[in-house]
C-alpha cells in the first residue's frame, strides 16, 4: 500500500474513531426521549453517508471498470431480498451495503485493481483485504443502517471457499449471502480488466450450478425470478452493460 493510501486509512479511522464517540453521545441522549438530539443523530447519518458516497466515487475514478457497479449490485441485491420477503428495513440494510460493498478498494493500489493479467497470490492476498477495510469505514453507520457486518461477509461462500474467515452456511447473514450472489452476477455480466464480459445465461447456468455450494439456492432462485418478471430491473441492467 502506498504511503499516500496509507495516511489516508490513517486519517480515517481518526474520522471514524470520533463519529463514533459523537454517536455514542447522541444515542445517551436520544434514549432520553431528547427529540432534538434525534434529529441531530440522523443529521450525522445523513452527512456521514455523503461522505461514503464521496469515496465510493473515488473508488471509480481508481478502478473505471467498476463505475455504477455499486449502484446496480444494490438493485439486483434488493430484488432478491425483496422476493426472500425480507422486511423493509431489512431491504434497505441490503440497499446501502451494496452500495459500500466496495468502499475498501480505495485502501488498495489502483495498480492491482485495473491489472489485466492474472494476479499474484501475494497480490490476490492485498485485494481480500478489502472487505476488513471496507468493514472498519462503515462501521459508525449504525441502526437501521448497520451495514459493517455485511460488508466484511460478502465474499463468504457456503462452502467456506470465500474470504475473510472461510464461514460455511449459515454462518455467513442471509443478507450477505444475497449481496455476495448480487455481487458476483453484476461482475460477471460486465467486461473486466483482465477478460470481456459473459452472457447472461452462461451466468445463470454457472450460479446454478454452484447453488447451494457456493451460492444459496433460494438466492439463485429469487435472482432467476426477479431477472424474468421484474421489467424495470431488467431495463436497469441493460442500460448498465451499455453503459460499460
Amino acid at each position: 500500500m502506498s504511503e499516500d493510501l496509507h495516511a489516508k486509512l490513517v486519517s480515517l479511522e481518526a474520522e471514524n474513531a470520533q463519529l463514533r464517540k459523537e454517536m455514542r453521545a447522541l444515542r445517551r441522549e436520544v434514549d432520553k426521549s431528547d427529540q432534538a438530539a434525534a434529529t441531530g443523530e440522523v443529521r450525522l447519518r445523513l452527512a456521514y453517508f455523503s461522505t461514503i458516497q464521496a469515496l465510493v466515487q473515488a473508488i471509480e475514478a481508481k478502478d473505471p471498470y467498476t463505475v455504477g457497479h455499486s449502484e446496480m449490485v444494490a438493485r439486483v441485491a434488493v430484488a432478491v431480498a425483496q422476493r426472500l420477503d425480507l422486511t423493509e428495513d431489512e431491504c434497505e440494510r441490503v440497499r446501502i451495503a451494496g452500495l459500500l460493498l466496495d468502499i475498501g478498494k480505495i485502501g488498495i493500489s489502483g495498480d492491482i485493481l485495473t491489472k489485466k493479467e492474472d494476479l499474484t497470490a501475494e497480490e490476490r492476498k492485498v485485494l481480500e483485504t478489502h472487505v476488513s477495510i471496507g468493514a472498519q469505514i462503515v462501521e459508525p453507520i449504525i441502526y437501521p443502517w448497520d451495514v459493517s457486518t455485511l460488508v466484511y461477509q460478502h465474499h463468504e461462500r457456503l462452502d467456506g471457499s470465500g474470504y475473510p474467515e472461510r464461514l460455511r452456511g449459515d454462518d455467513i447473514t442471509l443478507e450477505a449471502r444475497i449481496l455476495g450472489l448480487a455481487d458476483s452476477f453484476v461482475a460477471m455480466i460486465v467486461r473486466r480488466a483482465y477478460r470481456d464480459a459473459h452472457g447472461e445465461t452462461e451466468v445463470l447456468e454457472y450460479l446454478r450450478r454452484e447453488a447451494d455450494r457456493t451460492f444459496d439456492h433460494g438466492c439463485v432462485n429469487a435472482l432467476q425470478e426477479a431477472l424474468s418478471t421484474d421489467a424495470e430491473l431488467r431495463a436497469q441492467i441493460d442500460r448498465f452493460k451499455a453503459s460499460v
